[in-house]
């Protein structure tokens, strides 16, 4: 899939990467296994910032790619709901058992779901829990009463929206629409919308930021890049990191992440552990319609 030796002129290179054969071997074994319609695995070791496997599989042609893993053409759907969080949490005096209340089913979004009324039907739950079930209708009240466009992009931002987040490769800018009405914002805040875009890389990027503490290290897949003919190396990847957001945010998005795992939409897929190992981690994660 990727080049070994590029030419350049008159000059030859070859480029070392940072993917791990033998975990992505793995990694196919398991996709060709679920026979998902599209799917997309990528795996960054958090201490360094390397991608150590990226491919795609699609179902259609038994093909394995790279093109869906590294577009930011996708939906990023309910997965905004992380920044949403974040964004609660870290500047709205919010954290993960503050209460919130809601009418109506948890899996819609309408204008009616986002007042400020109670009724016999209306209940309230916990973020963390919320978070856990992806209820569209507490993040997009959440955003109305909570925050605004001005936060949810800046914490977007910090979460590498609208960003460079690749060396060496153009991985194409998730992108947000931070305009419109209180409804539209609902609906951004839920992700209930087809507008936010990003990869499957920023995916991944987004959850090592919060596994990191909150630090965001800029990743690479190209190790170094070697002058063929005069044998020494003219490009490694510089060391880059940046704050994201505090530590105390990224506890309560760990807890969060972890209670979606536990107890919330991802928890069919490790109630019964294949490995020992599985049960001995600390998993977390966000799911996405």
């Amino acid at each position: 899939i990727w080049p070994k030796e590029i030419k350049l002129g008159r000059k030859d290179y070859v480029i070392d990467y940072s993917i791990n054969d033998k975990l992505t071997k793995y990694i196919k074994k398991v996709l060709r296994r679920y026979r998902s319609d599209f799917a997309s695995v990528v795996v960054i070791d958090n201490n360094t910032g390397k991608i150590i496997s990226a491919i795609d599989y699609t179902r259609s042609t038994k093909k394995f790619g790279k093109n869906l893993t590294f577009s930011s053409t996708n939906p990023a759907a309910s997965i905004f709901k992380v920044i949403t969080a974040a964004d609660l949490i870290e500047n709205a005096d919010i954290d993960s058992d503050s209460l919130f209340s809601y009418t109506g089913k948890s899996t819609t979004l309408y204008k009616y779901q986002l007042k400020n009324k109670k009724n016999k039907w209306t209940r309230s739950i916990p973020l963390k829990k919320a978070f856990a079930l992806s209820n569209n209708a507490v993040f997009g009240k959440a955003a109305i009463n909570k925050t605004s466009y001005a936060s949810l992009s800046n914490m977007a931002n910090k979460l590498r929206f609208n960003k460079d987040n690749l060396q060496m490769i153009d991985l194409g800018s998730s992108s947000i629409s931070d305009k419109g009405g209180k409804f539209e914002l609902a609906e951004l805040a839920s992700g209930f919308n087809r507008d936010t875009m990003m990869s499957p890389v920023h995916g991944a990027i987004i959850a090592s930021i919060i596994a990191n503490d909150g630090i965001f290290r800029k990743p690479t897949i190209v190790n170094s890049v070697k002058d063929n003919k005069q044998n020494r190396i003219v490009w490694k990847p510089p060391y880059r990191i940046e704050r994201s957001f505090s530590k105390e945010t990224a506890d309560s998005m760990q807890e969060l992440m972890e209670t979606t795992v536990a107890r919330g939409t991802a928890r069919t897929a490790f109630r019964r552990p294949r490995s020992r190992l599985i049960s001995k981690l600390k998993i977390g994660g966000k799911t996405v319609t």
